[in-house]
């Protein structure tokens, strides 16, 4: 993670263990991600940004360099995650989540950004792991133990309905973090979706709208009740099941490398 916590014991500086750019003997003997064809994807919707932004409408914030490469290094992020067979649902690796969602906004060039991002990473820190008033001697738990819930009561379902569940639970309202809650339910969807031998998700001209339309939904829908899990409930189960078809129907295993694709 970028910024030290000591609430995360070992998960802490998750993303600082790893060096912005992997030493050869981490990886694989392939990467299974095509950087480039994910940077090809996204850089299709930053030049035809205003169009696609127009068919929407709530309008997004222009797809911008820094976003584009933030994501791209959240993408490596998560391919390494996957290589190292990291469980990032377990009490240990759930860090990493948090860790995405510094990158989308950071990146991982922890020495030049670790002052600029200190505020948000306490906040964000803060919001997903829960905190403690020594004083008032009141705790205010995490959003990560929906996640966690969540995906542990469907770690056994088919990847689909486990990559639409993480990124409902991470997107809809309280959301786990206090920005950038749809880049980092995509880096972990897609992570499940690697873990699977599947490509990972990627924004692109195709699927821009069909995308953005049901989060903006999702992302206003209370995940809160008295029912145990109220995500298998009601319009959020619905909204799940949708976006589930959504990522299998747009899987496209030009994302990964030729001697990772599925024959």
């Amino acid at each position: 993670m970028l910024g030290t916590d000591p609430r995360m014991g070992d998960r802490a500086n998750a993303a600082d263990k790893r060096p912005s750019r992997r030493p050869k003997d981490s990886r694989r003997s392939h990467t299974s991600i095509d950087r480039a064809a994910i940077e090809a994807s996204l850089r299709a919707v930053q030049a035809d940004f205003e169009r696609l932004n127009s068919l929407l409408r709530i309008r997004k914030q222009p797809l911008s360099d820094v976003v584009i490469e933030n994501m791209l290094e959240g993408y490596e992020y998560v391919d390494y995650l996957v290589a190292q067979n990291i469980d990032v649902f377990c009490a240990k690796g759930i860090g990493h989540l948090l860790s995405m969602n510094m990158i989308v906004h950071f990146g991982t060039d922890v020495v030049s950004i670790r002052d600029k991002c200190a505020g948000y990473s306490r906040a964000a820190a803060d919001r997903f792991l829960g905190s403690h008033d020594g004083h008032t001697e009141i705790t205010v738990k995490g959003t990560n133990e929906s996640v966690q819930k969540w995906y542990r009561r469907h770690e056994r379902d088919g990847v689909w309905k486990r990559s639409a569940g993480v990124y409902v639970a991470i997107l809809s309202h309280p959301q786990a973090f206090p920005e950038g809650n749809h880049r980092t339910g995509s880096l972990a969807a897609s992570y499940l979706l690697l873990r699977d031998a599947k490509a990972p998700f990627v924004l692109n001209p195709d699927n821009f709208v069909e995308y953005f339309v049901p989060s903006h939904v999702i992302k206003f829908k209370d995940k809160r009740s008295l029912a145990y899990d109220h995500l298998d409930w009601g319009e959020l189960a619905g909204l799940k099941k949708k976006f589930g078809a959504f990522l299998k129907d747009h899987q496209n295993p030009a994302y990964l490398q030729s001697s990772a694709r599925r024959r």
